[in-house]
């Protein structure tokens, strides 16, 4: 016995490598330092705006700076960076089109967009200016997964529950 249903489904709309460049920092310590220990790196407030073909992506690294005094006392200190990167996703648009109809704006866009931001790489280097300034230079490198949630008819087969697409697609 086999039945038909419907299924949401995520369609890839576009994946993209989004690099953060100009996370420069020159950072006045607090105390004068003999040498930085460490710098570690987070980041923060990940949000993402929808436009025509296009997304706006901003955050903040959080930074923060462990680092050994002059009187031998290990101190930490924190920074943050602000950022904001805009990516062009072909096809991309917060409206839906219907089959012989006018484009209808939809009120919440991300109820039918799937947008996923990883961050895949986030690292430092820094150079010590003693006694009380620190150079960093930030690399971030985030994966933007864009995807719009449809729903496809699916049949079921009733013994073993498995279920396949009604259009399938054959490959010659």
């Amino acid at each position: 016995m086999k039945t038909s249903t419907t299924m949401k489904t995520l369609r890839l709309i576009g994946d993209h490598v989004i690099q953060i460049e100009n996370l420069d920092a020159t950072v006045i310590l607090n105390n004068a330092a003999e040498e930085v220990m460490d710098v570690r790196l987070r980041v923060n407030n990940l949000h993402w705006e929808i436009f025509r073909n296009k997304i706006m992506v901003q955050g903040t690294v959080f930074i923060n700076i462990i680092y050994k005094g002059v009187d031998d006392i290990v101190y930490h200190q924190p920074q943050s960076i602000d950022f904001s990167e805009h990516v062009d996703v072909p096809g991309l648009s917060p409206a839906l089109k219907l089959p012989h109809k006018v484009i209808i704006p939809l009120q919440n866009p991300e109820n039918t967009i799937d947008v996923q931001i990883y961050v895949s790489e986030l690292a430092a280097a820094f150079t010590l200016d003693p006694p009380f300034t620190v150079n960093l230079k930030v690399l971030a490198r985030l994966l933007l997964k864009v995807s719009r949630i449809e729903q496809l008819e699916v049949f079921i087969n009733g013994v073993d529950g498995i279920f396949h697409f009604c259009n399938p697609v054959t490959r010659s």
